[in-house]
């Protein structure tokens, strides 16, 4: 269904790949950004979606794009990690130019000792000046963790009206949302 989802809003000439890899995470993560041989890498979960046709064309926004070198996505907090509440883009929805990435250092997907699956990249990104631009929850069905004081993501959340993450695809519940959220997308696209 994200495959369905994605194809409605894709950018004449973009490619799409669905790639599934029995390595964590972060593992496949960085995996996949090795294997990347376009300019660009853009992420999302399975269980992640743009929202309309403007979801792809403001990751390369010229205020913030990530061709000017932005790390750009999601916000998200590791609520279970005592890193002074950072904020990172979220490895479910990000995007970022491969040269970049490799002026950078080359940061790990993985988990480290100060953040998680995909933090690392954010922080790099802080710790060499580079733009970090975040898309900030607009809708959460069911809040589950704090992003900050007055601000929470979880199950169902929609980030600024472009892209929407289903969270918890592993349960029936996360599956099911993510079910109807396609749905819904792909048959207000048919009546219109």
């Amino acid at each position: 269904m994200q495959r369905d989802v994605v194809q409605k809003f894709l950018p004449k000439g973009w490619k799409f790949q669905q790639v599934m890899y029995s390595d964590s995470h972060g593992h496949a993560m960085q995996r996949c950004t090795d294997e990347n041989k376009n300019e660009v890498t853009i992420f999302l979960d399975i269980d992640c979606i743009p929202l309309s046709k403007e979801a792809f064309k403001f990751l390369f926004d010229d205020r913030w794009s990530c061709n000017n070198g932005t790390l750009i996505g999601c916000a998200q907090r590791a609520n279970h990690l005592e890193n002074n509440k950072h904020i990172y883009v979220g490895p479910f929805c990000m995007a970022f130019m491969n040269a970049t990435y490799e002026e950078v250092g080359r940061p790990t997907f993985i988990e480290t000792y100060r953040g998680d699956v995909g933090e690392e990249l954010t922080y790099r990104w802080q710790e060499k000046n580079r733009p970090v631009t975040f898309l900030w929850p607009s809708d959460v069905w069911k809040p589950m963790w704090n992003l900050m004081a007055t601000v929470e993501f979880g199950m169902g959340t929609t980030y600024e009206d472009l892209f929407y993450h289903s969270f918890c695809a592993r349960s029936f519940e996360g599956q099911a949302l993510f079910t109807n959220e396609c749905n819904r997308i792909l048959e207000r696209e048919v009546l219109a």
